[in-house]
């Protein structure tokens, strides 16, 4: 649900048709990270749309692999009628900052990182990922992850807290618009990914210089601020935003490399609300934004 929330938009700019088909047999009550999943969804539903020509579809079928007692191993796959491929681009396709071809890039935009990205999660999450294709004939990429059955039968009866509140945390931020200041493409990437997976809209800046442009020009309700940059890093960022009474009350998150004590003391010094470590994990991310940003857009 949350994934062609997020996605739908895209699909119909380009008038692109997405298809589900999913395997009754899959088990109702499952055990894994839904962040991580559903990022891994958005990057390649994205990919296949972007690749699609106008008119065309994207189709996504979840099946079952393996099954045990205590888990189930899943299949994924999204399907485009795109540009397709070469086994010699196929095979470059994952690693960071390549892509397809230059053309292509040229073309579509983007730097492939949604791939890399994807790569890693889907193998923390105990699968592998791959794809077959062919020039003009469209790509298909499959990936499997490993998630745990739930086993407690009294549990099956009643509702899934977790999941229940982690899709309506979700559903409140659909729609915000959010500056992200990150110099680091990978992170940025990385952010940026996680942050379309809650519906959330985000404009990126590379700096501190770059952030105070973008936030004059456009409305934002929360900024994420990296904050060791080149040219301005993001404590002076903030310093200068929060002399401007307009930006008094925006929350300013800090992305620190450490969570010690000082980091964070600083981190207020300076006028930020908050602060989110690196790597950036899915849930604190999502938690953290619920905090701040207002749910009414």
């Amino acid at each position: 649900k949350n994934l062609f929330n997020v996605v739908s938009l895209k699909a119909e700019e380009k008038n692109v048709k997405l298809l589900l088909n999913l395997d009754p047999a899959i088990p109702k009550r499952l055990i894994g990270d839904p962040l991580r999943l559903n990022q891994i969804l958005v990057n390649l539903t994205n990919n296949g749309i972007k690749f699609s020509q106008e008119g065309g579809n994207v189709r996504m079928a979840i099946g079952v692999k393996e099954q045990s007692e205590s888990e189930a191993v899943l299949l994924f796959s999204i399907e485009d009628q795109g540009i397709g491929m070469t086994q010699e681009q196929q095979e470059k396709l994952f690693q960071p900052f390549t892509q397809a071809s230059s053309s292509i890039t040229r073309t579509y935009g983007g730097t492939g990182l949604g791939l890399a990205i994807s790569q890693n999660l889907v193998q923390l999450m105990g699968g592998d990922i791959w794809v077959n294709s062919k020039p003009e004939q469209g790509s298909t990429f499959f990936f499997t992850v490993r998630l745990g059955i739930q086993q407690d039968q009294s549990a099956i009866e009643t509702p899934d807290n977790d999941s229940d509140d982690q899709d309506k945390a979700i559903a409140n931020l659909q729609g915000a618009k959010i500056l992200l200041v990150e110099d680091d493409e990978i992170n940025r990437e990385v952010a940026v990914g996680l942050l379309n997976s809650f519906g959330i809209n985000v404009d990126t800046a590379n700096d501190g210089q770059e952030a105070l442009i973008q936030i004059s020009k456009e409305e934002y309700e929360a900024v994420l601020m990296d904050c060791q940059m080149p040219n301005m890093d993001g404590f002076e960022a903030t310093r200068r935003l929060r002399q401007i009474d307009r930006y008094q009350a925006i929350p300013i998150i800090a992305l620190t490399a450490s969570a010690m004590k000082e980091d964070r003391d600083k981190v207020l010094a300076a006028g930020m609300n908050d602060h989110i470590t690196k790597p950036i994990q899915p849930e604190v991310m999502l938690q953290t934004l619920v905090k701040w940003v207002n749910s009414e857009h």
